[in-house]
């Protein structure tokens, strides 16, 4: 994930929103693990895939965002996500829709401060805990 978000400041974005973006590639049988942190307290947050234009897939038919609401926790208040073409069994599955590669988004809105970068680790989708 990218820490850098000048590109969404000079394209004229809400000063109180913060971008981590990624581009992402995912063969059948491997899954990405998605480690964030979000902020204790404060606004809305979001994570989504979308294809390499940054043009939405088709989240009416395929679990491919999650946000503040919808996410499942762990006990320190963080979440991971699972990018995966197959469902890994595990909460927070980002389904890629049958597509192999794209972008992922997090958004955080009406924070103070940028939220840490999203870590990310390529593993076998057997084993994405």
């Amino acid at each position: 994930f990218s820490a850098d978000d000048s590109f969404w400041r000079a394209a004229g974005s809400n000063p109180r929103t913060r971008f981590h973006e990624a581009y992402w590639e995912v063969a059948p049988g491997e899954a990405l693990v998605v480690e964030m942190t979000p902020p204790k307290a404060g606004g809305f947050w979001s994570i989504g895939l979308t294809n390499f234009w940054m043009e939405s897939l088709d989240f009416r038919h395929f679990q491919m965002n999650l946000n503040s609401s919808s996410a499942i926790y762990n006990a320190a208040g963080g979440v991971t996500a699972v990018i995966a073409s197959e469902d890994p069994g595990v909460p927070n599955w980002l389904d890629t829709g049958g597509h192999d590669r794209g972008m992922a988004l997090c958004r955080w809105n009406d924070v103070d401060q940028t939220p840490a970068v999203p870590t990310i680790r390529r593993v076998r989708s057997d084993s994405a805990t």
